[in-house]
């Protein structure tokens, strides 16, 4: 054996383990036993449950042993960059239950989702060619950051129009890369006697603690009195941000 390998039991089954300087890998002849019993083992071991998870391929096996195991959400959910997932498999991400969801993985240009996009604090992927204005319009989440967006100017001045009405409430910060030119007026689109251009310099924090500078950006209220800045950021990524938020002017 090598150095610092032993035999172990983990809840019943011997298995040999590899001791590194910051982590112990264990060889297990059947994928899901060995990765539902070493789960099961530091969880009763440190009396705590499983937080955050960071994976390539969501399996079915996986994602229901997880979810099953849980009373409440994941505090953060990653999908790794470097792999493709099919149109099951991310769907089944879309359905985790998780406070945070980050997806860097390719998926098929074809991927339609029908349901609605998943309920969390705050959400982000990489290849969202295939977010519908619909879906955005019934999203529940504080912040987004969807990259490579087929969205166009008439669809953001739909989800501007659909904000002003109240929409979308829990909404905090909404990133957009979009993979044209943006004509930011176009935005404003029957709205124009609402905006209120801003000149001056401003610093934002996301709710994630993401800085950015707003050199000029617009203003808008809707009917409840909410404040929403709008800014084209770096020509190809529309940014709507709540205030009050963590503003500084200057």
């Amino acid at each position: 054996m090598p150095p610092k390998t032993q035999y172990v039991d983990i809840k019943g089954k011997i298995v040999i383990a590899s001791f590194g300087d910051r982590f112990i890998e264990t060889y297990w002849m059947d994928e899901q036993i060995g990765t539902q019993k070493t789960v099961q083992y530091v969880s009763d071991l440190f009396t705590l449950d499983v937080q955050k998870i960071s994976l390539q391929k969501p399996t079915t096996w996986f994602s229901n042993f997880i979810q099953n195991r849980r009373n409440r959400p994941l505090r953060y959910l990653l999908v790794e960059d470097h792999v493709t997932l099919n149109e099951k498999e991310t769907a089944r991400i879309l359905r985790f239950n998780s406070k945070e969801i980050h997806v860097y993985a390719e998926v098929p240009y074809y991927f339609c989702f029908n349901g609605t996009l998943p309920k969390c604090d705050c959400f982000v992927f990489r290849h969202g060619e295939w977010i519908t204005l619909d879906h955005l319009k019934n999203s529940e989440i504080t912040e987004i950051f969807i990259f490579r967006s087929n969205l166009v100017e008439n669809d953001m001045n739909q989800f501007l129009k659909h904000l002003m009405t109240g929409g979308c409430s829990q909404l905090k910060f909404l990133s957009l890369e979009v993979r044209n030119y943006f004509d930011i007026q176009e935005l404003f689109v029957g709205i124009e006697d609402k905006v209120i251009e801003v000149t001056e310099r401003r610093m934002y924090i996301t709710p994630s603690n993401y800085e950015y500078t707003f050199n000029k950006s617009f203003d808008i209220r809707n009917e409840g009195g909410t404040r929403y800045s709008i800014c084209l950021y770096c020509l190809n990524t529309l940014i709507i941000a709540v205030q009050p938020g963590d503003f500084q002017f200057g």
